[in-house]
């Protein structure tokens, strides 16, 4: 996966980091895990990994709703991967400060 990426969407691949173990790579496998388990894989070849539409349009049309738009993204993300991963989830819901923590890096990177 990361093979492909790199040879097709090299700047994304480069922001991501894929040639290293790091934060954003394992993110990133771990959504894309998530999709193609509730979704299937042709259907995530076919259409892709989507953006949570809400939280992209406040992004560029109203900036200061855009943390309230992305924390309910990132809420509705969490539940769909309790099915999937119920650590990552208890983890999420009952340790505040976990919670902060990937709130607040996921905002970071998705809000450049």
């Amino acid at each position: 996966m990361t093979a492909f990426l790199q040879q097709t969407q090299e700047a994304v691949a480069s922001e991501l980091q894929l040639g290293s173990d790091n934060p954003e790579r394992r993110k990133l496998l771990a959504r894309l895990q998530a999709e193609i388990t509730s979704r299937g894989v042709i259907d995530v070849l076919r259409h892709g990994l989507k953006h949570d539409q809400g939280y992209q349009n406040a992004k560029k049309n109203t900036p200061d709703t855009a943390r309230l738009e992305h924390d309910q993204a990132l809420q509705r993300v969490m539940v769909s991967l309790l099915k999937d991963d119920t650590e990552l989830y208890k983890h999420f819901v009952q340790n505040e400060s976990f919670r902060r923590f990937l709130t607040d890096a996921v905002f970071t990177l998705t809000s450049m």
